[in-house]
């Protein structure tokens, strides 16, 4: 049985949202990006709270969890655009933000 859920995510799950980003941007981002790109990112959601809320939930937002717990999730802003995704690092390459992409 597949223990991940997907629901729509809402204002009482963006300290959830901010976690999963700030664990995808030190845990995947090294991957691609420098160390100072890296520092400055995952400063972004603690910095600019209200920024970071507002946009995670401009549009609609789907929210991954395993047992219950958030561990991805995805932002889509008109016309069919992702404006977000993200997946904490244990848990990529197991086909998350593939399924919240379709």
């Amino acid at each position: 049985m597949n223990a991940f859920t997907f629901r729509d995510a809402n204002a009482a799950d963006i300290a959830d949202l901010a976690v999963i980003y700030i664990d995808a941007v030190d845990t995947i981002g090294p991957r691609a990006y420098s160390p100072n790109q890296i520092a400055a990112w995952r400063r972004w959601p603690n910095d600019t709270p209200e920024e970071f809320r507002a946009r995670a939930l401009a549009a609609p937002c789907r929210l991954a969890e395993y047992q219950g717990i958030p561990v991805a999730f995805a932002t889509y802003t008109s016309p069919n655009h992702l404006d977000f995704l993200y997946t904490k690092g244990q848990f990529a390459g197991q086909g998350l933000a593939t399924q919240l992409h379709q």
